[in-house]
């Protein structure tokens, strides 16, 4: 199994294990997977358990069972990133069976300027932190995180963050370890999306040759009561991610 951690559920383990034999090319785009069978007896796992993982796959895109016939490897898909609710990045790729990593590319203390004045609600003359970190899924890099924090009231949180991370513990969110450790149930996180192409810098980051498109997208993110905790620039890889809304629609009589 691709990860042995017992607090891991074992579909999760077996879903990882075939996601890993996908992208290493064992089964091909369009090839046949084995049957339910040979893959209980392969892993060593029940049929319960090959069946939710399959199913699980299919969901996400990754495989396509097609009646009668058997599981197939479908052709590449981009990550769906739903926009009901803010999806954090280790649910979108689990989603998809796909390893979150998160990697810490820097962090600096910078003067604030008018803008993030503004909208983290602090004085111009403040200092604040600047986190810059590459979301990884199996490894690859997808997004580029770039947030920016209050120095004063967010600093053990940063730190606490970059431990985390540096360690290969499950990737968290910034602004998830902050309303833990503050109590909150929720925050909030007002959010734009815009389409452009990638600067060389992102480019090299996100290993992509350039021209190349990239989803943009800023937060403010707020704690309920309307207090900013982060502002954030996200830069996702065009060619491996979609965002979908689902809204309801009013009929006129």
């Amino acid at each position: 199994m691709a990860d042995a951690r017992p607090e891991t559920p074992l579909y999760r383990q077996l879903l990882g294990s075939i996601n890993a034999r996908i992208h290493k090319g064992d089964w091909a785009t369009g090839g046949q997977l084995p049957s339910e069978r040979d893959l209980s007896e392969q892993f060593g796992v029940s049929r319960s358990t090959v069946r939710q993982a399959l199913e699980q796959l299919s969901r996400a895109g990754l495989l396509n069972k097609i009646q009668g016939r058997g599981t197939f490897v479908a052709a590449h898909h981009p990550i769906m990133q739903p926009l009901g609710r803010v999806t954090a990045f280790r649910e979108a790729l689990a989603a998809r069976g796909m390893t979150p990593g998160l990697r810490v590319v820097s962090r600096t203390h910078e003067p604030c300027d008018v803008v993030l004045s503004r909208l983290l609600g602090v004085p111009p003359e403040s200092t604040l932190l600047h986190l810059v970190c590459l979301g990884l899924g199996d490894d690859e890099p997808l997004v580029i995180y770039r947030s920016y924090f209050a120095a004063d009231k967010m600093a053990d949180t940063v730190e606490m963050f970059c431990r985390a991370a540096a360690s290969g513990a499950p990737p968290r969110m910034l602004s998830e370890l902050y309303a833990e450790r503050a109590g909150l149930a929720e925050l909030r996180a007002e959010q734009t999306f815009e389409v452009r192409l990638a600067t060389a810098e992102e480019a090299a980051l996100l290993s992509l040759d350039r021209p190349a498109a990239v989803f943009n997208v800023t937060s403010l993110v707020s704690t309920p009561g309307g207090e900013p905790v982060e502002y954030r620039r996200a830069v996702y890889r065009g060619d491996r991610y979609k965002f979908n809304i689902e809204r309801l629609a009013h009929i006129m009589a």
